[in-house]
């Protein structure tokens, strides 16, 4: 346990101080209004696609983490350190409970865990959002039930329920591991387990109710039955999202390929590239048009990976445990497929960990080839690690290109007659905002003649420029700025086709690119509209 604390910490202290990023602004913005009422957490709107709109129809989690957050931005402020400090906990519960059911499931748990906290899914996806809360409390409540069930304890199975409810107070998403715990428990033959459940659900049941109190409607509900598809991406789109997802995450598709060969188990290759073709062809006609070698080469890993994960199950002949561990796997896909608006890496954090160790299973079951598979998987952990890294690195210079320009925006225009603006949201609209500029939206006010906007060009800027006929704004171009890295990889940038944090049309989570800028801030004058 201290090897493996020493390791967390190793790979998470030194992104400490990272700057504020993509949805913490809107974390945030909930814990301000938890330090201001703490009772009614949505009670205020927030300018998010670009008009002001009510929080609790903007989000798409429950508030756990912003009161999580509410005591260190008292204390400290919203300063990046404390608040990121504040989250390192969650990461090392995901590692402790990922570690406890490796340990339960698995001969060697080492290996598995490893090659989960060196993935770009666990470096990456900590910021101040809810992503590594929610998973470090799932999976440390699935390890602790687990470990109640089996062992009969009464105790560790009401801690399991406890953390389990916590977790979807963090993320609704989560909720999907309830029936999946449950089976488990039934699968075991102890059914009276299944009744600890009861602790999440009446959680989650007290916090239905204060949202039907307080804003007329069942949250959860309002986004499943209206939210849950409303930004109009096919669920195709957010399949191949899925499997490009998989296939950057994890790098084990050559053991995966060698224990086909080494074993004997001859048809897994040829299913693989009859699988391959179909899955190709099925994206070159969806897409309709040809794909790109990056975008084919993760959607590749990916069916391998669940091709891999498919063949631990049979091995086993459908065993107790593969049975649970599959269906975990599949629930969480199924749901960031088919439920979830848009597809994006920490949607399938939680996924990965039932998914190593599944493929680990099936390592196991052939001692003679283990000490190969651990040499190569080795190998592999190697490379996967230092790719991680540079994904992390490159993320945090991406984010940090706000916050170095809304202080070098601040000594520009420092004692400016007129009004700074500026469009954008994500960490972009926190340092902007901090810097004392002005946040335009569609509905007004607007900028007037000799005011200035800033705008840069890979943030998420939403309808503010298009939705309203009556704004004509004449800009006159001022100057602009360009942010680059020596990091051949781009983590968000819809040019490069790079979207970490949205795989939506042809993205993938990350892209190895060195000619795109990481972000381009212009600043316009605005000028006299035109006469009519």
């Amino acid at each position: 346990m201290l090897l493996l604390i020493l390791i967390v910490l190793g790979v998470t202290l030194p992104f400490v101080a990272k700057p504020v990023h993509i949805d913490d602004t809107f974390v945030l913005h909930i814990t301000q209004r938890i330090l201001e009422t703490p009772t009614d957490p949505f009670g205020t709107e927030i300018d998010w696609f670009g008009h002001l709109m009510p929080i609790w129809r903007a989000t798409t989690n429950p508030p756990l983490v912003s009161y999580w957050l509410a005591p260190v931005a008292a204390t400290f402020g919203e300063r990046e350190i404390p608040l990121h400090l504040a989250v390192v906990p969650f990461y090392l519960l995901f590692a402790w409970g990922a570690f406890s059911l490796a340990r339960r499931f698995l001969a060697h748990p080492w290996l598995p865990v490893l090659f989960l906290v060196f993935s770009a899914p666990f470096l990456v996806s900590g910021n101040l959002m809810r992503d590594v809360p929610a998973a470090g409390l799932a999976v440390a409540g699935m390890a602790l039930f687990i470990g109640g069930t089996d062992d009969d304890s009464a105790r560790r199975c009401a801690l399991g329920g406890l953390l389990l409810g916590l977790s979807i107070l963090a993320k609704y998403s989560i909720g999907v591991v309830l029936p999946v715990i449950a089976l488990y428990a039934l699968l075991r033959r102890k059914p009276r387990d299944v009744f600890w459940l009861a602790i999440p659900v009446l959680i989650v049941a007290v916090w239905c109710v204060q949202t039907e109190f307080l804003y007329g409607q069942v949250h959860p509900l309002y986004l499943l039955l209206e939210r849950s598809n409303d930004s109009n991406i096919l669920w195709e789109d957010k399949w191949f999202g899925g499997l490009t997802i998989l296939g950057s995450a994890l790098l084990l598709q050559p053991v995966i390929l060698y224990m086909a060969g080494a074993t004997r188990r001859w048809r897994v290759l040829p299913v693989t590239v009859i699988l391959a073709v179909a899955l190709g062809a099925w994206a070159y006609q969806f897409y309709a048009s040809n794909l790109d070698l990056q975008f084919q080469l993760w959607l590749f890993l990916g069916l391998v990976l669940i091709v891999g994960a498919a063949r631990a199950v049979v091995e086993e002949r459908f065993s107790i445990v593969t049975i649970f561990l599959g269906t975990w796997f599949s629930a969480h896909l199924l749901f960031s497929v088919f439920f979830v608006p848009f597809q994006a890496v920490r949607h399938l954090l939680v996924a990965l960990v039932p998914l190593l160790i599944l493929l680990f299973r099936w390592f196991e079951r052939s001692p003679q080839h283990w000490r190969t598979v651990r040499t190569l998987a080795a190998g592999l952990l190697c490379l996967q690690g230092v790719v991680a890294l540079a994904v992390n690195v490159s993320d945090y210079q991406y984010a940090d290109s706000y916050r170095r320009f809304a202080r070098r925006a601040v000594e520009m225009f420092q004692g400016q007659p007129k009004t700074v603006w500026f469009v954008g949201h994500w960490g972009w609209q926190f340092y902007a905002g901090r810097a004392g500029f002005r946040m335009m939206n569609r509905d007004g006010p607007y900028p007037t003649t000799g005011d200035v906007l800033i705008w840069p060009q890979k943030v998420h800027v939403g309808d503010v420029m298009s939705a309203n006929p009556d704004l004509r704004l004449r800009l006159e171009l001022v100057n602009s700025f360009e942010y680059r890295t020596g990091l051949p990889i781009r983590t968000m940038n819809v040019e490069a086709g790079a979207g970490f944090y949205a795989t939506i049309r042809r993205r993938i989570p990350y892209r190895f690119d060195i000619r795109s800028p990481l972000e381009v801030f212009r600043v316009y004058r605005v000028m006299p509209a035109n006469p009519g």
